[in-house]
């Protein structure tokens, strides 16, 4: 959960997900994904999703709707 209460989850075939209300939506959108299949998931203290997959770390920006780097 970030400090602005979306709470995130990793989905089996949507990749990361935030909880929107009552819906689950996918982040970012499918032409930016880096993956599908994320192995773990952190929100750190300035609101960055930090990933984990196969292929490594990645960093998420939630306002900016786009990894970084």
């Amino acid at each position: 959960r970030t400090k602005n209460g979306t709470v995130w989850a990793l989905g089996q075939f949507e990749g990361l997900v935030s909880l929107r209300g009552n819906r689950y939506v996918a982040e970012p959108p499918a032409a930016e994904r880096k993956s599908r299949t994320w192995h773990a998931l952190y929100a750190d203290e300035e609101d960055y999703l930090w990933l984990g997959n196969s292929e490594g770390l990645h960093v998420y920006s939630p306002t900016e709707k786009r990894f970084l780097g």
